[in-house]
């Protein structure tokens, strides 16, 4: 049922901003990424590409939290430090009153992937390149019962699965449940196209594909074709503008 699903909200999910970037936060990814190894390593870390990552060191754009955290996270430095140069560089020393741990410990970096999953007729997949990653808050990913390795993020489209999943909305796939045990939404692919939708099981084994847009047909899949069917995993999250 669509309560089952998280919607985002603040302090939940993708939560907390970073510090004003302060003046030589050049200098300082420069140094992280020294400390990675290469400035292709620290791209990686960061999720960015090296020439954004030079942008970055020459202060000619605005790097984001997930590619601050990968950048900390990778090189040893506080992030706290790396965005504002105040407090201690160093991972594992003291911070200020105000605070509450590293913010790279706080914060799981999701992967998402330049999949356009289909609530409406189907997407087909040629290859899974992962664009981005996001944080998502570890002790929200705990008390869900979330492994972050387990998962993953991608782009829905089309309105079959509305109003609870829009054209453009951004899922949350847990892939370690890739069974079919409750009324949810699930994110399957039949014949190289990937879809979202609710799936339920039937006394005889089989499963109902349904939409949440009435104006969308239900489907049936029989015990025999269930056993072949590639499951992704179950939706768990949904975000969208506003």
């Amino acid at each position: 049922m669509a309560k089952k699903n998280h919607k985002s909200e603040q302090g939940e999910g993708n939560g907390r901003e970073l510090p004003n970037l302060a003046p030589g936060i050049g200098n300082r990814i420069k140094l992280a990424a020294e400390r990675i190894g290469s400035r292709r390593s620290a791209a990686n870390e960061a999720g960015v590409s090296e020439d954004m990552l030079y942008r970055y060191i020459r202060e000619q754009g605005a790097p984001s939290f997930s590619a601050m955290a990968g950048l900390a996270r990778a090189s040893g430095i506080r992030l706290e430090w790396l965005a504002t140069g105040e407090d201690a560089q160093e991972e594992g020393k003291a911070l200020s009153d105000a605070g509450g741990g590293n913010l790279a410990d706080e914060y799981a970096l999701i992967p998402r992937y330049d999949i356009h999953v289909s609530a409406g007729h189907g997407s087909a997949v040629y290859e899974e390149n992962e664009v981005q990653r996001m944080a998502f808050r570890r002790d929200w990913l705990r008390r869900e019962g979330f492994a972050p390795d387990q998962l993953a993020l991608v782009t829905t489209k089309g309105d079959s699965m509305e109003p609870t999943i829009g054209d453009g909305d951004l899922v949350l796939v847990d892939t370690s449940r890739n069974e079919v045990r409750d009324d949810s939404i699930y994110v399957l692919q039949v014949d190289g196209d990937v879809f979202a939708k609710r799936l339920q099981r039937d006394w005889e084994g089989g499963v109902w594909v349904r939409s949440d847009n009435p104006q969308y047909q239900d489907q049936h899949i029989t015990a025999e074709s269930y056993r072949q069917l590639k499951i992704v995993g179950r939706v768990v999250w949904i975000g969208r503008r506003v």
